[in-house]
């Protein structure tokens, strides 16, 4: 996987997404959802994106960063610029990589950028 891009797109890209958000959701579900109640995976991605999409309009430097090869998503990550203890910090507000992906550095490249 050496040939891996990793682009920054703008919230009308997060459809891109859709189907490593789906994953994440199952794994989450998959493990107890650390006991907290879920909604029907139906209502997650509609939830999510809109959520996205309020984060890029409440917050200037939100990025949406995607690893792909050959066109193919292989894991992304969304960000915010906010204030911590009155510093400004990047928010990492998602970070999902396929499972065949997996163990190629592509979380921490995601983490690398953002």
């Amino acid at each position: 996987m050496t040939s891996i891009e990793i682009q920054r797109f703008g919230a009308e890209s997060a459809p891109k997404v859709r189907q490593l958000w789906e994953v994440l959701f199952d794994h989450h579900v998959s493990i107890g959802a650390a006991g907290l109640p879920t909604i029907a995976r139906h209502e997650s991605w509609p939830r999510r994106q809109k959520y996205y999409e309020d984060l890029f309009e409440q917050h200037a430097n939100t990025g949406l960063w995607i690893a792909s090869l050959d066109g193919e998503p292989l894991g992304y990550a969304v960000a915010y610029e906010d204030k911590l203890d009155g510093e400004r910090a990047m928010i990492l507000e998602t970070l999902s990589v396929s499972a065949n992906a997996r163990g190629h550095g592509i979380g921490t490249r995601l983490m690398g950028i953002v």
